[in-house]
């Protein structure tokens, strides 16, 4: 459970070294959070969501 007024943070990395791009340090990878999606399951389902966010 996460509590009231704390954060969730994502971090986006790759470790498989056959597919993985290696670009040099402190080149700037940018994500369009607009074609992006994330899916969160919610232990309990949509009754628990429901529940937690009255």
């Amino acid at each position: 459970m996460i509590p009231a007024g704390k954060q969730l943070a994502l971090m986006i990395f790759a470790s498989d070294k056959e597919f993985t791009l290696w670009p040099k340090p402190g080149t700037e990878i940018t994500i369009d959070l607009n074609g992006t999606t994330l899916t969160l399951p919610v232990v309990g389902g949509a009754s628990a969501l429901e529940k937690a966010i009255k």
